[in-house]
């Protein structure tokens, strides 16, 4: 290839050399700024004969020849955008221009229109790229131009600031010039959310949009700027919070590999966020996939000890969005981590491009420019219920409540009223007068009275009636002790007629029939003045069978065996409980001996002889004396629970199970059909202690 240098660029020819009749290429190559001008020149070198050149080629004749062409530099159009604020030209030196060649220097002059001043100068070249003017002047690039003036207003212009309706005049400003804000405004029980240029019109639910506080600049007329205040919500909302995680600017730990546009976290690897109130956390949405297969998807959210939430992601892009929410709430402030739990080479792990965190705030209702607040509350009508009964709490539902706000308007009030009264539960019966406050946003209501009846409450019945002791011309029966009586009435003919127990919870008919069954009616009584006669409630129960001729019959005599605690008190053996055959009427033996010689059977103690022990049941077995043996009706053996023991006690006639499932806290009365003849006594546990206090053996003499 053979090359010439020449002004504006370069000539070249496809072959340095070449035989008579080879096709040669001509190539011109404008500088910058220059165009080719289209015209090549040959000459056959030994005859100065042109030859012909179509396309940039010729033929090559049997002599050298000599290649001439020729650039010119190009002149590019300058354009120049109007305005209504000015006009302006472009020369080169002293001589206005409309186009200009690259590299020349052109300097803009401006003419501004009354009441304008020159703001700055635009320069772009046909790629839109900016051309630097400086002083007034650029440098011209080799392409077109468009050339743009920017004229201000001169006049200056007033900026106010309104909160809540009161308006502040601010600073003046020329077009352009930044604006500066106030600091922000407060007003109780409302929170400041930004600036605005057009006022609101009583409230809006949705927020406005806001002025830019930091770029915002002064137009061509006087500005007002609203202050914009809003009610927090009730209903906490996910916010994303300012910053997010993304690819060589978060930071990170561990084992990882670098893939250019994502990370590759190997296991015990994580990324770290800055410090926030992790409380807060509700959302976490990483970008990311597995990269070596399937299984290496396991990541886990925390604060480095504690977890969050335990999560995989899916698919292998690591642009897949996994998005993750209800981890196990975490506390305080700290920096929320995200752990790979995957990978153990640059193979294989979790990768990620970017991860955003989420917390929960509340939102925001009532957007105003006018905050209209509560001034006063009243408190007016009628309760729905007027009527109580003693000991019920008053009920303010029905009253009306009304607020007076600073706008001059008024409104009833539904919604967050605290009621304050007094009194506020009846003790007394009668008309009543209630003095009742209402108080909303910390402003109360003066005192307003409602007079209500209140009646004398009914006592309740009483409760587990039960016959408790028996004999063949008696029946003893007991009942749980009612709230506030102050006196228990009996009926023994079916509630005709009534007589008092002398406020005891215990009644015994006697003179009664042996083998009849007889129903007793209680009832509890009131003061009559605060609380009435309750209901009667009633119980059933039969005396028992009279004493039969023969063997066994006659007087029917009772022997009791009692417990007492002895000078070894809590001793484990046996034979320590030296007081344990005592009869608590004369002093006489009924037990001949213990059969059941276990160290941790039974022991003296101060509710009687208890069986077994926090591990082990217990067994109570003795021989009975020949007084007490023979001819018994009915064995009674009144017994107490040992704490919170849950067990039963099981009784025997020698080997015959008389009762089982006997609860420790009721005790039990065995009655025979006919006069039988014991001759020991066993008492077993099912589960841990109990105890035996007195036993009472009746028998037929």
């Amino acid at each position: 290839m053979a090359q010439a240098q020449v002004e504006g660029g370069t000539l070249s020819a496809s072959l340095s050399e070449a035989r008579a009749g080879a096709e040669v290429s001509l190539t011109a190559t404008p500088e910058e700024g220059y165009k080719f001008n289209d015209v090549w020149t040959v000459t056959n070198a030994e005859t100065s004969d042109p030859i012909n050149v179509e396309d940039g080629k010729f033929t090559m004749p049997a002599a050298n020849v000599t290649v001439s062409g020729s650039f010119s530099k190009i002149d590019y159009t300058i354009l120049k955008t109007t305005s209504e604020r000015g006009s302006f030209v472009a020369k080169k030196g002293d001589t206005t221009v409309e186009t200009a060649q690259f590299g020349d220097e052109i300097t803009l002059v401006a003419t501004p229109n009354e009441g304008y001043e020159l703001k700055s100068w635009t320069v772009v070249d046909s790629e839109e790229t900016a051309v630097e003017v400086f002083d007034n002047k650029f440098t011209m690039p080799a392409s077109k131009v468009t050339v743009s003036a920017t004229f201000n207003s001169t006049a200056s212009y007033t900026v106010s600031f309104s909160v809540n309706g009161n308006v502040t005049t601010g600073e003046t400003y020329k077009e352009s010039e930044k604006i500066v804000f106030p600091a922000d405004p407060e007003i109780s029980g409302v929170t400041f959310m930004g600036w605005i240029t057009n006022e609101i019109v009583g409230t809006q639910a949705e927020a406005p949009a806001f002025v830019e506080t930091s770029s915002a600049v002064m137009g061509t007329e006087d500005l007002t700027y609203y202050a914009v205040f809003a009610s927090q919500g009730t209903e906490i909302v996910s916010q994303e919070i300012g910053q997010t995680l993304a690819y060589d600017t978060w930071t990170y730990s561990g084992s990882t590999t670098n893939k250019s546009s994502y990370r590759l976290f190997h296991s015990n690897s994580y990324i770290e966020s800055a410090e926030f109130d992790l409380s807060t956390l509700t959302k976490v949405v990483v970008y990311g996939g597995t990269f070596g297969g399937d299984s290496y998807n396991k990541l886990t959210i925390g604060d480095g000890t504690n977890t969050w939430k335990s999560v995989t992601v899916s698919g292998s892009s690591q642009t897949g969005v996994n998005t993750y929410t209800d981890g196990t709430p975490l506390n305080g402030t700290g920096k929320l981590r995200i752990t790979s739990n995957s990978g153990t080479a640059s193979s294989n792990g979790v990768r990620i491009s970017k991860v955003v965190i989420y917390v929960g705030v509340y939102g925001y209702t009532d957007y105003c420019t006018n905050v209209v607040t509560l001034t006063s509350v009243a408190v007016s009508g009628t309760p729905t219920k007027t009527e109580y009964t003693v000991g019920e709490a008053f009920d303010p539902t029905g009253l009306t409540v009304t607020g007076t706000y600073s706008d001059g308007n008024t409104a009833a009030i539904t919604e967050g009223i605290s009621w304050n009264y007094t009194p506020a539960t009846f003790t007394e019966s009668g008309s009543k007068t209630v003095s009742v406050t209402a108080t909303v946003k910390s402003v109360a209501s003066a005192a307003y009275d409602v007079v209500v009846t209140v009646n004398a409450d009914k006592l309740t019945a009483p409760a587990n009636l039960k016959c408790t002791e028996k004999t063949e011309s008696s029946l003893t029966f007991t009942w749980d002790a009612v709230d506030k009586a102050s006196d228990y009435q009996v009926s023994t003919d079916g509630g005709t007629t009534y007589s008092s127990t002398q406020n005891a919870t215990t009644y015994t008919w006697t003179g009664l029939t042996a083998n009849t069954s007889y129903t007793l009616y209680v009832k509890a009584i009131g003061d009559g003045t605060n609380y009435t006669d309750s209901k009667a409630t009633s119980a059933e129960d039969t005396t028992t069978a009279g004493s039969s001729s023969g063997e066994g019959s006659g007087e029917k005599v009772p022997y009791s065996i009692v417990f007492k605690t002895g000078s070894n008190t809590n001793s484990t053996i046996s034979e320590k409980t030296t007081v344990s055959t005592v009869v608590s009427d004369d002093s006489k033996n009924y037990i001949t001996s213990f059969t059941s010689k276990c160290s941790k059977a039974y022991y003296a103690s101060t509710n009687g002889v208890k069986l077994g022990s926090g591990s082990a049941t217990g067994t109570l077995e003795f021989n009975l004396a020949d007084v007490v043996k023979n001819n018994v009706v009915s064995i009674k053996v009144e017994t107490a629970k040992y704490s919170s023991d849950t067990g039963t006690i099981t009784m025997y006639n020698g080997s015959t199970q008389l009762k089982s499932g006997i609860a420790p806290a009721d005790g039990y009365t065995h009655e025979f059909t006919s006069p039988t003849k014991v001759e020991s006594l066993k008492f077993v546990t099912s589960d841990k202690r109990a105890y035996i206090s007195k036993i009472t053996i009746t028998v037929a003499n």
